[in-house]
């Protein structure tokens, strides 16, 4: 049984092939990864912004206030 160079190089060719799709299937792979990373983290933002208006809407004014109006209903009973 006697390989021929043509059964070598479309073998080769073949495994050039395989190669070049393995390669671009890995990478789409990390790009979708990265990319559900980024999402999260402006998820992540988003929600931590969120946080962050809640407690400018509860400023130490609106503490002092209630802590205030705490102590003149002591000072009344």
């Amino acid at each position: 049984m006697s390989i021929t160079t043509e059964t070598i190089f479309w073998t080769q060719v073949a495994s050039i092939i395989a190669f070049v799709v393995a390669l671009f299937v890995l990478y789409r792979l990390l790009v979708e990864q990265k990319d559900a990373t980024i999402y999260l983290q402006k998820e992540n933002i988003a929600y931590l912004k969120d946080q962050l208006t809640d407690a400018k809407l509860q400023s130490p004014d609106v503490l002092a206030q209630s802590l205030s109006s705490r102590v003149e209903l002591y000072k009344d009973e």
